[in-house]
């Protein structure tokens, strides 16, 4: 993977002062992402605003310091601000630093999701090593009963709260360090064609179907209600010709992705997450088979 060189006469940016330029290129409530540019090398700057900060900042630290020691290639190139810890400041606010990755996410084609389902069979290879911080929602009791509390402002409260009851607990399934918020829109695309993977905020260790869960209903079904065959294929047969899963786990995947969706509706327009959830629960059996036919 070819990584932009630091500037000779300013080794990191957190050392910098003026840079050259800087756009704001990302934004939602709880973070901020920046292209800073200096001496002709651009690097993205990630911020947080979020009052959990703190967990945030100990989880990812110590998830960051693991993945690099065991050589995991799925990074982007994260610049530790001192020993053992990822996070300066920017703008007066907490931040993560990378280098700037000119060729963006990677593309929603065949190729670059075979790609990816290596990059997240790789990082569920090894089992846990001891200390490593848990995933931060599970879909506990007490989360889902938050959810059936913002459910109450949405289109149809009752067969939200129908299909959230009936997702099934997750905690007896095998557990490997897990991405968690697998899309195409958290890889960035390289010059190898191996992606790397950003957004670490809600990894840890968590039941490793989550992350072909995430994608399932999310990715693999637009946002017009239809299915990406050929996309989620070259997904889940890269995984699984590397992964070999329990029959439970099989069975699991897609009351998983309808967790992640059900979390998902009150992103955007919750009309048209609610359509895309009502069309996966209707056409289960054609999602089910891109990973069953497969395993």
């Amino acid at each position: 993977m070819n990584l932009p060189e630091s500037p000779a006469s300013k080794p990191l940016p957190w050392n910098l002062r003026n840079p050259d330029q800087t756009a704001l290129v990302h934004r939602r409530p709880e973070r901020e992402i920046y292209r800073v540019t200096s001496n002709g090398v651009s690097w993205a700057i990630k911020t947080f605003r979020s009052r959990t900060f703190p967990a945030i900042r100990t989880r990812m630290n110590t998830l960051l310091n693991h993945l690099n020691a065991i050589g995991f290639p799925g990074l982007p190139g994260y610049i530790p601000m001192e020993t053992s810890n990822f996070f300066g400041e920017f703008l007066r606010r907490p931040a993560l630093l990378r280098p700037w990755y000119p060729l963006g996410t990677i593309p929603s084609t065949p190729d670059a999701f075979t790609a990816l389902g290596q990059q997240i069979a790789t990082l569920h290879t090894p089992l846990p090593a001891p200390g490593l911080p848990a995933i931060p929602s599970t879909g506990t009791d007490t989360e889902r009963t938050a959810l059936i509390h913002q459910a109450r402002f949405l289109p149809d409260p009752p067969t939200y709260k129908e299909l959230l009851a009936s997702i099934p607990s997750f905690t007896a399934l095998p557990h490997r360090l897990i991405h968690n918020t697998v899309s195409n829109l958290n890889a960035l695309a390289t010059p190898s064609g191996e992606p790397v993977l950003i957004d670490w905020d809600l990894a840890g260790v968590g039941p490793r179907i989550f992350d072909l869960a995430c994608p399932l209903i999310l990715v693999f079904v637009d946002s017009e209600c239809h299915p990406r065959d050929s996309a989620a294929h070259a997904f889940y047969s890269s995984y699984l010709h590397r992964i070999s899963l329990e029959p439970i786990e099989v069975d699991h995947i897609f009351p998983a992705a309808l967790l992640y969706a059900l979390n998902d509706v009150f992103q955007g327009d919750p009309v048209m997450n609610l359509d895309r959830i009502r069309f996966a629960v209707t056409h289960r059996a054609h999602l089910e088979a891109w990973y069953k036919n497969i395993y």
